[in-house]
C-alpha cells in the first residue's frame, strides 16, 4: 500500500483458524512506525452481504505490543469503527465490468471492476478496485485511490500455510 503521503505499508490478510463455522481472520498492517495486528472471529455468512456476517470475538495488538481482546457487549459498542472493514469482504461481483490487471503477484485475466468505499473509525476513502476469484479471502488484486492518492496492489497470496501472531 502507499498512503496519501506516498508512504508505503504492508498489509497482510490470514485466516489463522475455524471455530464454530466462523473463521479467525488475521490482518496486520506493518509500516515505518510499526506493526499492529487486528485478529476477529467472522462468520461470513452468504458472503455477498455484509449484513450477514458477524464479528464473534477481536483482538488487536498496537505498535508498543499491547494486546486488547474485545467481547460481549463491548463487541457490539465499538462494532462501527471495524464495520468497514468487514463490508470489504463480502464478494459480490455479478454484473461487474472486467478487465484484466498486472501486479507484482502476476496477471489475472477478468478482474472485476467496481467502485468500492473502506473505512475504519473514522477514516473513509473511496477507490476503483480490482478483483478476481482466484484470490482468497477478498479476492482484491488492486486499488487506486478515488479522493485520496492511494494505491494498493497484491505483492502474493496462498491457500495454505497462515500462522497466528496473536495467541
Amino acid at each position: 500500500m502507499v498512503n496519501d503521503k506516498g508512504e508505503p505499508s504492508f498489509m497482510t490478510y490470514k485466516i489463522v483458524g475455524e471455530e464454530n463455522g466462523a473463521y479467525w481472520i488475521e490482518v496486520l498492517h506493518e509500516n515505518y512506525t510499526g506493526k499492529t495486528i487486528t485478529k476477529m472471529l467472522l462468520f461470513l455468512g452468504d458472503r455477498m452481504n455484509p449484513a450477514t456476517m458477524e464479528v464473534r470475538a477481536l483482538k488487536t495488538r498496537d505498535k508498543n505490543g499491547h494486546v486488547s481482546e474485545l467481547m460481549g457487549p463491548m463487541l457490539q459498542l465499538m462494532k462501527s469503527v471495524w464495520q468497514g472493514s468487514v463490508n470489504m469482504l463480502a464478494v459480490a461481483w455479478q454484473g461487474l465490468p472486467q478487465e484484466d490487471s498486472e501486479v507484482v503477484a502476476g496477471r489475472f485475466s477478468g478482474c472485476f471492476k467496481a467502485r468500492t468505499d473502506a473505512s475504519y473509525g473514522p477514516w473513509h476513502a473511496a477507490s476503483m478496485s480490482w478483483s478476481h476469484p482466484a484470490v482468497p479471502i477478498s479476492g482484491l488484486v488492486r486499488s487506486q485511490g478515488i479522493d485520496h492518492p492511494t494505491t494498493m496492489d497484491l505483492v502474493a497470496f496462498g491457500d495454505t500455510g497462515a500462522t497466528s501472531e496473536l495467541p
